[in-house]
């Protein structure tokens, strides 16, 4: 699974349309349960968990996940092109935790997705390369005054 939640159904009046959806928007490769009930969606990253996405038992969407999601705003671009609607924008967390945002999915499910924070230690490594750069730039420039 492209985008990890921790556990999931999704369901609605219209399972083929569900699938299809969350196919197109988050990758998920989605196979019939045994049963043929609901599609189910297989972890392939470690993280990932099992879930399923299918037609609700009485017609009424229901669902309530967290989808990982590396750019907020990408997403909800490609959710809204895909028949989703934003039901609320991003925000940052507390504490550095990331941000989320949320949306509805064309059978009316509200569904979280979550933007990790960026590691610490990649973001001192990006800092430490910037930095290390400038006297590199600085030296060349005094080399090419003295000339």
């Amino acid at each position: 699974m492209a985008h990890p939640v921790t556990w999931f159904q999704i369901s609605g009046r219209d399972g083929s349309r569900l699938q299809s959806f969350y196919k197109d928007v988050f990758g998920w490769r989605i196979k019939p349960s045994a049963d043929g009930t609901m599609g189910m969606v297989s972890p392939d990253k470690p993280g990932g968990i099992a879930g399923g996405v299918g037609a609700s038992q009485n017609g009424n969407p229901s669902v309530a996940i967290y989808v990982n999601v590396k750019d907020l705003n990408a997403h909800l671009q490609k959710i809204e092109g895909a028949g989703g609607r934003m039901t609320m924008p991003p925000m940052d967390l507390p504490a550095g935790m990331g941000a989320i945002a949320g949306f509805s999915d064309p059978e009316g499910n509200w569904i979280g997705i979550w933007q990790p924070p960026t590691p610490k230690k990649a973001v001192k490594r990006a800092a430490a390369r910037k930095s290390a750069k400038k006297p590199a730039v600085k030296a060349k420039r005094k080399a090419g005054k003295r000339r």
